[in-house]
């Protein structure tokens, strides 16, 4: 937060002086209001080109203080170009309509994007509410029976274990789940993200030493080798 702090102070004082940008920035909802002043400084000190991406229904990081209300301001200012993007093509048509209805119903004042909805289709998604986690994997065992045993794909063939996915958001809840499964007879194969190793991520280090001036780095290896 610092350093954006003293980026806007140095803006509003002239003393950068940018070439003309050609700035994309993404994720616009998902920004504080101290990061909406930079971008707006940004654009102020200067003759650029800048285009920004955002969603306000999206935003998540109220954590982190994020501002859907900045993208909507942009999207109702006259100093802005506004496009929107009103077909999804990244859903299936029962999850989109679903969506649509659930941000409908409980979210305040935003943009209307004018989505074109899909028709309505025989799938419906299916819910469960567990008091319990083993209550919770019980459910989902006996869901994962019943698809394969009804389902079937596309193209007509059965549907089989490598065909369903389970998101699990902790560690602990992936294993409890592997040693479930497993003693249903299910097959699971787990994907985990992988850890840079500390050598590679040593080596990286000192490529970004060699290859510029890099504070952060530099900080970094000083604590590798001893040095606070």
């Amino acid at each position: 937060p610092n350093l954006v702090f003293q980026s806007i102070k140095l803006l509003k004082n002239k003393k950068i002086n940018f070439p003309k940008l050609y700035l994309h920035v993404d994720e616009y909802q998902d920004l504080n209001t101290m990061d909406q002043e930079f971008i707006d400084q940004i654009i102020q000190s200067g003759n650029h080109e800048v285009v920004v991406c955002g969603d306000d229904e999206q935003s998540i990081y109220s954590f982190r203080h994020a501002y859907p209300a900045g993208i909507k301001s942009i999207w109702d200012s006259t100093n802005w170009e506004p496009i929107a993007f009103n077909k999804c093509s990244r859903l299936p048509n029962h999850i989109l309509r679903a969506s649509r209805k659930l941000i409908e119903a409980h979210r305040g004042s935003h943009i209307a994007k004018q989505m074109e909805i899909p028709s309505e289709t025989r799938e419906k998604i299916i819910t469960f509410q567990c008091t319990k986690p083993d209550i919770e994997l019980r459910q989902i065992i006996k869901h994962i029976q019943e698809i394969k045993s009804i389902k079937r794909k596309k193209d007509g063939n059965p549907i089989s274990f490598k065909d369903i996915m389970i998101l699990c958001p902790t560690k602990k809840i992936v294993d409890e789940f592997l040693n479930g499964l497993a003693k249903k007879k299910i097959k699971v194969k787990t994907i985990r993200a992988r850890e840079i190793p500390e050598s590679i991520w040593k080596v990286f280090l000192i490529i970004r030493l060699t290859e510029k001036d890099d504070g952060i780095a530099l900080r970094q290896w000083l604590e590798i080798v001893g040095i606070r």
